[in-house]
């Protein structure tokens, strides 16, 4: 028995798997890793737009455990709830969704143990599920919120927030005992919802990354810490590799990073070359881009990329790139690091929180010839980047472990002083 298996955890995500969410299992799994007792209930949204007629009807990709948790992978139990919303009535979705999780919980609790805490991953809406949970069992929780729209600095962050989310907002910062941030970009939007109700300020922990899945791996075509690239390339030689994955929707920036390729193709002196891995509603329009451009031998897209898939197109490249317009934190440029990709990312929010000038570069989103410039320069200081620095320094503030440890140290905190 470890020191902390004695805690026992209630992990309420707003989403999850198979309808995303992997990282909150990620989450689970690394608690579990740690001693602690952890249960996680999910009520997963299903609709006819998003999952068509035939899984919205018979939900079958959804495991049929609600209520009687099965052992997931990470020993940690799982229950299920399939939850169909109704077309055109948001509101109503969101008071059912809440209701469901409510319920979903309620059933654990009385048939089990109470959980010691509850965590909360976004206040979307499993925060006002978690402030009922509260109210009605007594069960202090912790909201880690993850939602790039908490940024809040473009228009399209702020149409997200409808008037009548505020109180439901309220309701769930003002009852939780700790508010987690993955960066500390979206705290103040959280301050601006409920300001000095919160009962402390809130933290930031970052995201975390599955660091034995990604790492770096030294191909025949390596040469010291990276795949070979010369910086005096011709048009004959290998050329200079970025590789971008997203879902292709417009805060993503990918029509910025399609236009800082065309700066760089024009300027004749590089050989570089752009996969664009993802899918979403923008790719239609993004590959048309490519078309215009005249950019079809210089950049490719591979549609929705397995996670295997995904470490394979980072281990195949020189470098990472992603100009978003606004990111919560944004897992997939730890991925990168992982793998010891030097990355580049927009000023976006979460980025610039933690990647150093030994990772790569920050650049201000929505301007192609400042993305061009800082691309130019990943080409041509290259070996200045150091793979097992970026590495290192990856594992060590964000292995499973690592957060795990964040989190019980808070966790201990709560348990021991609950308000």
């Amino acid at each position: 028995m470890t020191r902390n298996s004695n805690i026992r955890i209630m992990v309420l995500p707003s989403w999850y798997p198979p309808r995303g969410g992997e990282f909150f299992r990620e989450h689970s799994m690394a608690l579990a890793a740690e001693g602690l007792d952890v249960t996680t209930m999910a009520v997963i949204q299903s609709s006819i737009r998003t999952h068509g007629l035939k899984n919205y009807i018979t939900g079958k990709d959804i495991p049929k455990s609600a209520g009687n948790p099965t052992i997931a992978p990470g020993s940690f139990r799982e229950a299920y709830k399939l939850y169909r919303t109704i077309p055109c009535v948001h509101k109503i979705n969101i008071v059912g969704w809440i209701r469901n999780a409510v319920s979903l919980a309620g059933q654990w609790i009385r048939q089990h143990r109470k959980p010691d805490l509850i965590q909360v991953h976004s206040s979307i809406w499993a925060g006002v599920a978690a402030a009922r949970i509260k109210r009605r069992y007594g069960i202090p929780y912790v909201i880690t919120e993850h939602r790039s729209r908490f940024v809040f600095n473009t228009p399209e962050a702020q149409e997200m927030f409808l008037p009548w989310h505020m109180p439901l907002l309220y309701e769930a910062f003002t009852n939780a005992s700790r508010i987690v941030t993955v960066s500390d970009s979206l705290q103040p939007k959280i301050l601006d919802i409920a300001g000095s109700a919160i009962p402390h300020s809130p933290i930031t922990i970052p995201n975390m990354v599955d660091t034995r899945f990604f790492n770096p791996a030294i191909t025949a075509k390596s040469e010291g810490s990276f795949r070979f690239f010369s910086t005096s390339s011709s048009k004959t030689e290998t050329p200079f590799r970025f590789f971008c994955l997203a879902h292709l929707e417009p805060v993503k920036g990918i029509d910025t990073l399609i236009g800082a390729m065309k700066l760089l193709i024009e300027d004749g002196s590089l050989n570089c070359q752009l996969v664009i891995g993802g899918d979403g509603s923008q790719r239609h329009i993004l590959e048309e881009q490519v078309s215009r451009l005249g950019l079809q031998q210089h950049i490719s897209f591979t549609g929705a990329l397995s996670r295997e898939e995904v470490r394979d197109q980072l281990h195949r490249a020189n470098a990472f790139v992603l100009p978003s317009r606004f990111e919560a934190f944004g897992v997939v440029f730890i991925e990168a690091m992982a793998c010891g990709l030097p990355v580049i990312a927009g000023r976006s929010g979460g980025p610039e929180s933690f990647i150093t000038d030994d990772c790569g570069y920050i650049v201000e989103p929505d301007k192609p010839p400042e993305l061009a410039r800082a691309m130019k320069s990943m080409i041509h200081n290259y070996h200045s980047f150091n793979r097992d620095t970026i590495w290192n320094y990856t594992i060590n503030r964000f292995s499973p472990k690592a957060i795990a440890a964040e989190y019980i140290t808070l966790y201990q905190e709560i348990i021991k002083s609950p308000l």
